[in-house]
């Protein structure tokens, strides 16, 4: 995992995206800084005020002394809220810039993370720490921190030598008193927080892990309550909410300490300087006003200390979020999709390609060599684990070809998304919260303004049979979803899915089990449908186990394995399938070891 505390790290995050967006702002910060060098310096004033009042005007009783500096001091007063004011005024805005350089890039990459690297989480350490929901997170606490007082305690903090070095010429018997007592306030505060720390952390272990308990229950309550599992899943949640119940408690009982310890020894040492001044008045080796100034100026000086021993553990999370956010950032400098490419194209081509999935050892799919022309439909068939889906995800641009070419026309593609306008039925059906119409139409924002995009809704809807289904909803195609397409049968959902998939005419189609959740007259429907994309030249990949629509194709791959062992004309390929069964008396799709790669192959 990516740290600061070396120097190569250190180098990482200097050249990074936060450290490259914040040196764009520089001037800011140069005000920032310029601004808090003025405000601290403000501080004194009610100090210096003070010392003027009791060595001046009470020793002259001249009112116009008193009216002079109380006017100067007003002024004064003005200007440091002026000037605090334009400070985090600078900083919001700030924080505002970063926020809006870094979240587009920052949702893409916990997109790309999400894709590539769920299956595969638990076996790569650097990826399990930066999940994408906590780095979303993350940059909501950096903008946090930089518009907190945590930042603001960071810039003051080095002016606690300069009060410091004003007390020692005061007198130094009250500088000495004044660092004793700050030296045991800091000490205690790092005291409190290594213990605490160590206990927060494991209470956000114990809470992580019952929030994951109770998500997964949650998001299986049906099964939890017919299968009678609620009261032994419970008691798994509340052990893990016990423990960080007594973490946490344990946290606060130490922090509260440290608090009260902090708290009644600041006013302690305030009384104490003012107790020391009091006794050098009596021996005439200062003022009256430069012993109220001290007690006051104590008081300044031991602010910014405060703040820093709060703002500690804001700090800690802070730098671990920065850590996470460049690391997530800078691990896949890959770019998503932005529009739908309008390219023409009469032939794919894949030669020797090779699908490895992230984070993974061995492939999922090797050696596959074959041609797509435009307004084919290739079958992909197999069993389970045999390359189906590392397919998909290949012509999809989910996973990278470890190795061979992708031919789009004779030109190298290396990313078909890139290049080609796809649509995509996946086999596990994902819809989000919003209307139908949306969902159709990818949530484009201009699409349901206009004729034209309603149209295109429409005409997708028809094509996939479900134009009929959607007016019969409450609200037609405004009908509002919930999560995960709430609301709908698993047949309904598909539909809508498949309509998704053709909207707005795609070239390419990868369709995933497009027939699972549909009866004959479903299936008839869907031949017809692919009958008409095949007119209008819109090349359609079709992945199936179900062997009723494998008539409609014109070409058929047998994946087994991850290995190509048949691809050749559809017709010739199922009736040699039907023969092996035949004489081998198994299923439609395993093949006997005399059948070799190739045995029929189309080019």
């Amino acid at each position: 995992m990516l740290t600061l505390s070396n120097s190569k790290s250190l180098h990482t995050f200097l050249n990074g995206n936060i450290w490259s967006s914040l040196r764009a702002y520089r001037i800011k910060i140069f005000l920032i800084a310029i601004f808090s060098a003025a405000i601290n310096l403000l501080y004194l004033v009610p100090a210096i005020y003070m010392l003027q009042v009791y060595d001046r005007v009470l020793s002259s009783s001249d009112p116009k002394t008193l009216m002079v500096l109380s006017a100067i001091a007003l002024a004064l007063y003005i200007l440091l809220a002026v000037l605090d004011k334009l400070r985090s005024i600078f900083l919001i805005d700030m924080s505002n810039l970063l926020d809006k350089k870094l979240r587009k890039p920052l949702f893409d990459a916990a997109i790309r993370c999400q894709i590539k690297e769920k299956p595969y989480a638990k076996n790569n350490e650097k990826i399990s720490h930066t999940l994408p929901n906590i780095a979303i997170n993350d940059l909501i606490n950096i903008r946090q921190f930089i518009t907190g007082p945590g930042i603001l305690a960071m810039v003051d903090a080095p002016w606690f030598p300069i009060y410091l070095g004003i007390i020692f010429i005061f007198h130094p018997l009250l500088g000495a008193v004044a660092f004793v007592g700050a030296a045991f306030l800091f000490t205690v505060a790092v005291w409190n927080n290594r213990r605490t720390n160590t206990l927060l952390r494991n209470a956000g272990q114990f809470s992580a892990k019952a929030n994951q308990l109770i998500q997964e229950q949650l998001q299986q309550a049906e099964v939890m309550q017919t299968m009678n599992m609620q009261s032994c899943l419970r008691d798994r949640w509340e052990q893990q909410h016990h423990n960080f119940i007594q973490q946490h408690n344990l946290a606060s009982q130490f922090n509260g300490t440290g608090s009260a310890i902090n708290k009644s020894f600041r006013l302690c040492l305030q009384s104490s300087v003012l107790g020391v001044g009091a006794l050098l008045v009596l021996e005439n080796t200062i003022t009256a006003g430069t012993m109220i100034a001290a007690s006051i100026l104590i008081g300044r000086m031991l602010t910014p200390i405060e703040q820093v021993i709060n703002s500690w553990r804001q700090w800690a999370t802070t730098h671990s979020a920065l850590e996470r956010v460049e690391l997530f950032l800078n691990h896949d400098t890959s770019t998503l999709i932005s529009s739908s490419p309008r390219t023409s194209w009469q032939k794919l081509t894949f030669q020797k390609v090779v699908v490895v999935p992230p984070g993974a050892n061995h492939a999922s799919l090797s050696n596959l060599t074959m041609e797509v022309k435009a307004g084919e439909i290739l079958g992909v068939i197999g069993h389970s684990g045999a390359g189906k889906s590392s397919l998909a995800r290949l012509i999809m641009g989910v996973w990278p070809s470890y190795q061979g070419s992708i031919l789009c026309d004779e030109h190298a593609v290396n990313n078909l998304q890139h290049y080609l306008h796809i649509g995509y039925l996946p086999q596990n059906i994902e819809l989000f919260s919003g209307t139908v119409a949306e969902n159709i139409a990818r949530f484009n924002s201009d699409t349901n303004e206009d004729s034209l995009g309603l149209e295109k809704i429409v005409k997708a809807a028809k094509l996939a049979n479900v134009h009929d289904m959607i007016k019969s909803l409450p609200d037609g195609y405004h009908t509002l979803l919930g999560e995960q397409g709430s609301g709908l049968s698993g047949g309904q959902k598909q539909g809508i899915a498949f309509a998704r998939a053709l909207f707005d005419n795609p070239s390419l189609l990868v369709l995933d089990e497009p027939n699972s959740q549909l009866d004959q007259e479903g299936e008839t429907a869907l031949k017809q449908t692919l009958q008409k994309l095949r007119q209008q030249g819109t090349s359609v990949i079709l992945i199936t186990h179900r062997a009723a629509i494998l008539n409609i194709t014109d070409k058929l791959l047998v994946l087994k394995a991850g290995k190509p062992v048949m691809l050749g004309d559809s017709a010739q390929i199922r009736k040699l399938i039907a023969e092996n069964q035949k004489t081998t008396r198994v299923t439609p799709f395993t093949l006997s070891n005399r059948t070799s790669f190739n045995t029929i192959h189309y080019s």
